[in-house]
């Protein structure tokens, strides 16, 4: 589909206590890369909000898009953040339902036997003839450099780190859009030598029950009202205002 996104995410589990998803990758069908930098809490929740609106925004125009990723540490952290910060999980419970993510991680391990030591990625990226821009050793220095900037406190001096990890990202990003097309065409050889065409699965209903659609509104309205104002960090917050967040978080138990 013209609409489809190749996501890949980069994260430091050990980030302020409860980790931070600090870049939030993707590529479209042409290979334009955006990346989403989130250097504090504040900011991961805004480019999960402008990820998530992103992709709704596409599905109006292409409804038959898909978000394709490698393993399932992508879809994870979606369901993660939107719990965390109780935003847009509206949107996320919509695009689970919908299956619009794509885990080619489970399509490759259900559909092929490849000559590779393991079924990583950066092993299958040979078959498909890629070539990544940014050295393999000089991503994982970077990576452990970067984490390490974070973990005493950030400031100045990351500008070089920023730059790698974004290439670095951006190539598993394009090195997904390169599986996928190759797939693809592995799909279409198969086409030919059975004589017929491969059915694609049906696109699962994704609309709730009246019931649980009225539930989720009231919910959500109740919600906004709790939070607002209330900051991401439970640091900034009073008393109050960490109570507040609590109970807005229990809404949905």
């Amino acid at each position: 589909c013209e609409g489809d996104v190749f996501f890949d995410i980069e994260g430091d589990p050990h980030a302020f206590d409860e980790g931070l998803e600090y870049l939030l990758g993707y590529v479209d069908v042409g290979g334009d890369f955006t990346g989403l930098w989130g250097l504090n809490q504040d900011e991961e929740r805004a480019r999960f909000e402008t990820f998530i609106d992103m992709v709704m925004e596409r599905l109006e125009r292409w409804p038959d898009l898909h978000v394709y990723h490698y393993a399932a540490y992508e879809q994870t952290v979606m369901k993660r953040l939107a719990a965390r910060y109780a935003t847009r999980e509206k949107e996320v419970d919509h695009l689970l339902r919908r299956e619009i993510f794509v885990d080619l991680y489970r399509v490759v391990r259900q559909s092929l036997r490849a000559s590779v030591e393991s079924y990583s990625i950066k092993k299958l990226e040979p078959l498909y003839l890629f070539e990544r821009e940014v050295d393999l050793r000089v991503a994982s220095s970077a990576l452990a450099n970067f984490e390490a900037w974070l973990e005493s406190g950030a400031g100045d001096g990351a500008d070089e780190l920023l730059q790698e990890i974004e290439g670095y990202n951006k190539d598993d990003c394009v090195s997904t859009l390169r599986l996928r097309e190759w797939l693809e065409r592995l799909r279409t050889e198969l086409s030919g030598l059975l004589g017929r065409e491969l059915q694609r699965p049906d696109r699962p209903d994704s609309t709730p029950s009246e019931n649980v659609q009225a539930e989720n509104e009231r919910v959500q309205r109740l919600l906004e009202l709790l939070t607002n104002g209330v900051s991401a960090d439970p640091e900034a917050r009073t008393e109050d205002e960490h109570a507040q967040w609590i109970l807005a978080q229990l809404l949905s138990w």
